[in-house]
């Protein structure tokens, strides 16, 4: 974690944490911070910056709030929420939430906010009592929000909207299409700030027009914004920066490094604080995985491992998980393709749009057509996997699929990955149904079970690493 002064944006100094901060908040002399994969809420002292208490809490914390004399903290993936007394340090009361999954709190109007995104509502809690008095439904699935100007402010990152809701009513007053995967919203100085993570940029509302303002290019990776004085500041996880924007000009006045990968931030007097990760690379090595028995290596057949241990190592999908702690580890992110996009053709039809100048850990380029190949793959092997399919035919045949080859957008980058520079190309292609295989059908042996022989080469990966061998 760093501290930066608020008029220079120079780096003054900065605290060591165990792990990326998922959230954090200011009340009073302290600083309150999530750390997700450790399981613990963090008091850090704004005087000396340095940790003074680090408490231990259950689940899988992410999301924060402060008030009515309370540090509420939300399990993300548990459904429940946890009190702190500030005074005591001590964990006072953990609430259940039924079923329900905070994305995300905000304390406003004496009730703690809580996003949930599985049911699609907000739930007004009391944060003294303990208890859900109040339900609100949304046209969205919410995945961040904050009060100010008279309503509740909700973004929905797979949709890539902010809804405006009166909060005595629960109407939405008003929905905004703003960028693609907005992360993090801020309210100050008449106006609403969303961070959109995915297109590397702010979106400045006026809450009174009910429509974007102004769009303003930042870093890469945007996913945290405060407004602090005359200034909006955005934290760029994967450029790791901190952007300082002009509200008046709608222009990044300067950029600072902060020495990580931020992952939020919050403005306190004079000062910005932002939450960092380590930023480390790895080069080199090799990395031995150890199963019950032996399974083969081939991406269509192998069930047995989830992604995270062994074909996300070598291989990519159009999206995957986020990699992050918090509630950004439930988000769905881009990876070979440009953007996730929304489902058109009554939720049947999702058009991706693929980065041009990926390769092969072989050298060899990636292409559009590749994705149905290997779709088409699974079935001429009887993987396991084409059930996940076989409910997308009709009359026999899969239903059309089109995947569009198309150009790179600036600033995009995936974490861990190598720079892939802009292009322009473009094919539309048909996914074909299991008995009119198209003429350019990949070689017999591509057809084949790689089983547990690396040199066979039927299937290249798109990772920097690569299966060196397998008995």
């Amino acid at each position: 974690m760093v501290e930066l002064d608020a008029s220079s944006t120079a780096v003054d100094r900065g605290a060591v944490l165990t792990d990326g901060p998922a959230a954090m908040a200011a009340s009073g002399g302290s600083l309150w911070l999530v750390e997700p994969n450790v399981g613990a809420v963090v008091r850090v002292d704004r005087s000396s910056g340095q940790v003074v208490e680090r408490i231990p809490v259950s689940g899988s914390p992410g999301a924060l709030a402060i008030g009515a004399g309370a540090v509420c903290v939300a399990d993300v993936l548990g459904g429940k929420v946890t009190r702190i007394d500030p005074t005591t340090e001590a964990v006072t009361q953990s609430v259940g939430l039924g079923g329900a999954r905070a994305a995300a709190l905000a304390f406003g109007l004496g009730r703690v906010w809580v996003a949930d995104p599985a049911d699609q509502v907000l739930l007004a809690l009391d944060p003294r009592a303990g208890a859900v008095r109040r339900t609100v439904g949304l046209n969205l699935h919410p995945t961040a929000l904050v009060l100010g100007t008279g309503a509740i402010w909700v973004a929905g990152h797979d949709v890539g909207v902010l809804a405006q809701v009166y909060p005595h009513s629960g109407k939405s007053i008003a929905t905004i299409r703003v960028g693609n995967g907005p992360t993090a919203i801020a309210v100050g100085d008449g106006a609403v700030g969303v961070a959109n993570s995915l297109d590397s940029t702010v979106s400045k509302i006026d809450p009174r027009a009910g429509a974007v303002a102004a769009t303003i290019p930042v870093g890469s990776y945007p996913i945290a914004v405060a407004v602090h004085g005359d200034s909006v500041f955005v934290a760029n996880e994967y450029s790791a920066t901190l952007s300082r924007i002009d509200p008046r000009t709608n222009s990044v006045m300067h950029t600072a490094r902060v020495g990580g990968g931020p992952t939020t931030l919050v403005s306190a007097a004079d000062r910005i604080w932002v939450g960092t990760r380590a930023i480390g690379i790895h080069r080199g090595g090799t990395l031995t995985l150890l199963h019950i028995r032996p399974i083969s290596i081939d991406p269509a057949l192998q069930l047995d491992l989830p992604p995270p241990q062994s074909d996300g190592l070598t291989n990519d999908g159009l999206v995957t998980a986020n990699h992050a702690g918090g509630p950004q580890s439930l988000r769905l992110v881009p990876d070979p393709a440009v953007s996730v996009p929304a489902p058109t053709d009554g939720a049947t039809t999702y058009t991706f749009r693929l980065r041009a100048g990926i390769r092969y850990s072989n050298g060899q380029p990636v292409r559009a057509e590749d994705f149905r190949r290997e779709i088409e793959r699974l079935f001429r092997l009887g993987s396991p996997g084409q059930p996940v399919f076989r409910q997308h035919r009709r009359r026999g045949r899969l239903r059309p699929c089109t995947l569009r080859s198309h150009g790179w957008n600036r600033g995009r980058r995936r974490r861990g990955h190598r720079h892939v520079p802009p292009a322009s190309a473009g094919s539309e292609l048909p996914l074909q149904p299991r008995d009119r295989w198209p003429g350019n059908a990949p070689s017999p042996r591509r057809s084949r079970d790689r089983g547990l022989r690396p040199s066979l080469g039927t299937v290249e990966g798109t990772s920097p690493e690569a299966t060196a061998n397998s008995t």
